[in-house]
């Protein structure tokens, strides 16, 4: 009998495990997959609303963990269940009434210990925004380029402080929460201590007035024992599978976030086949949490093949109106329409087509120059030709002799950039895609005196064969556009040509001239 018990205990285990491997490669696997599908379909504007981003920043990076371990938490407690239900039928079999009061005792203890995890749940969510900030702080002080320009203006030691006084508040608030929900837990334990004890004092009495065998008190004395490791172990798995709830309902939350909305077909398919006339219709537009309005009754016209460009002091709006452009959001009010159908109704494979888009806060892939260009038209990648053409238009020729070179830490050979040539590299990609509508937003910011110029020409060279808008501080690109839009406080002041503009005396030629004045200044 015991080597076929020992023989069922290690089928069981090795079951076990095995049940354990297949439950990970099915999370790590099919589920990521879902996982990241559900993270590149949320709504842009998600990453930007302060609830979605709590929501995003608990799911973390693997919340593969948190499901397997409520997965295999949740058996152990049934276990646990289990076998605390076979000592209570024993105290039962004693008396009805310790029965009863074990029962109630354990029922507090987890009542007690869910409130716990309540507890520490609601500081985890009340903690959310320091901890991202701690996240941050931590980022700068082991990312190399943030590490030499802390290290250039000695404010290593700033940083180090202001991260050191932001963990001693988190610090602070979880140790008193801590405490806390201890004694919250202890309470709940010393139900169960209380009950032993009259057990205790019970059993005592009774064999003392030998109503009890010895036999009988041993087997009581152990079971008295044994649920109590079996209550501490009930109640830590309880814990688990309540702090693992915690998570997964994040991760619920996670999943029911807004999707970008998913178009089968466009109502004229053709008419999206060529250059188009791209209009705003009123459109106003205000950010998630913010009550103003960023953009107020926008309405204009970019006719095929026109070079517009958008100019306007910080937090005009023109970046947001090159977002709504893409469909990154959507506007509040109004319609943004292409060829007069609304983008909003653009399947997504139609999108995609029709921008190439350089912004401002580009991406720098830790790949190749081959992969860094050709990301946006994947399909051409190994077409040579295409991609040096794409990088003689954004200057970046000097780096084709390294097409196939690796960038980064990633790689052991990989090689690093400067900020001017990661630039150039984000304006290629740009011009790769070869789509109707070539949208720069600030393309020259990284880039010096020299390589600006000789962008610019390059730039109004290409220009004859898309639909441009640019975005720059520099109206020196904007004096050779077709159609300046000035924008200011979110609306629009002045629209016409270079020449229109400086006649008005508006904002335009204030701009203009300032910054005609700073040059003279400085050849002076």
């Amino acid at each position: 009998m015991l080597s076929v018990v020992e023989l069922l205990t290690q089928i069981t285990k090795y079951s076990n495990l095995y049940m354990e491997q297949r439950l990970k490669a099915e999370l790590y696997c099919g589920f990521s997959d879902k996982l990241l599908e559900k993270y590149v379909s949320v709504e842009f504007s998600c990453f930007e609303e302060e609830h979605s981003r709590n929501i995003i920043h608990h799911v973390g990076s693997a919340p593969q963990e948190s499901l397997l371990e409520y997965f295999m938490t949740f058996f152990s407690l049934v276990a646990d269940f289990i076998e605390i239900f076979g000592y209570v039928i024993v105290f039962f079999s004693l008396s009805p009434l310790f029965g009863l009061l074990g029962t109630g005792c354990l029922g507090i203890l987890l009542c007690l210990n869910f409130k716990r995890v309540e507890m520490m749940a609601k500081l985890y969510d009340e903690q959310t925004d320091d901890e991202r900030k701690m996240l941050y702080l931590d980022k700068l002080l082991c990312t190399k380029s943030a590490l030499l320009d802390l290290k250039l203006n000695d404010a290593i030691d700033f940083v180090h402080h202001k991260r050191e006084a932001l963990s001693q508040v988190i610090w602070k608030e979880r140790l008193l929460r801590t405490l806390q929900s201890q004694f919250v837990y202890a309470s709940g334990y010393m139900s169960m201590v209380l009950w032993i004890g009259l057990v205790v004092i019970y059993v005592i009495y009774e064999i003392t007035h030998g109503k009890l065998s010895y036999g009988v008190v041993v087997a009581l004395i152990s079971a008295v024992q044994s649920i109590y490791g079996c209550s501490e172990c009930l109640a830590n798995d309880f814990a688990s599978v309540l702090k693992s709830g915690v998570n997964i309902r994040y991760l619920e939350k996670f999943m029911e976030l807004p999707e970008v909305k998913k178009v089968e077909k466009a109502g004229n398919g053709e008419a999206m086949d060529r250059q188009g006339c791209l209009q705003f219709h009123n459109v106003s537009f205000r950010y998630p949490d913010d009550p103003k309005e960023v953009l107020k009754d926008v309405s204009f016209s970019i006719e095929p093949f026109q070079k517009v460009a958008l100019v306007g002091e910080n937090g005009s709006g023109k970046t947001t109106i090159v977002k709504l452009i893409c469909g990154l959001y959507q506007p509040a009010q109004g319609r943004i329409t292409l060829n007069d159908i609304d983008i909003c109704e653009l399947p997504a494979q139609y999108s995609a087509k029709i921008y190439g888009a350089a912004f401002q806060d580009f991406s720098r892939y830790q790949f190749s120059v081959r992969h860094n260009v050709a990301l946006s038209s994947v399909e051409r990648m190994e077409n040579d030709s295409e991609v040096f053409q794409a990088m003689e238009q954004a200057q970046a020729s000097d780096l084709q002799k390294i097409i196939d070179k690796p960038f980064g830490m990633i790689e052991e050979d990989g090689i690093n950039l400067s900020g001017g040539q990661w630039q150039k590299l984000a304006l290629a990609r740009a011009y790769f895609k070869k789509g109707q509508l070539l949208i720069l937003d600030e393309p020259t910011a990284s880039m010096d005196p020299r390589a600006e110029s000789e962008l610019y020409a390059s730039f109004l060279k290409m220009m004859r064969s898309h639909t441009c808008i640019v975005v720059s501080h520099r109206l020196a690109i904007a004096k050779q556009c077709d159609q300046i839009i000035v924008l200011d406080k979110g609306q629009i002041v002045q629209k016409g040509s270079h020449d229109e503009l400086i006649s008005e005396r508006g904002l335009y030629q204030e701009m203009f001239h300032a910054q005609s004045q700073w040059y003279h200044e400085k050849d002076g």
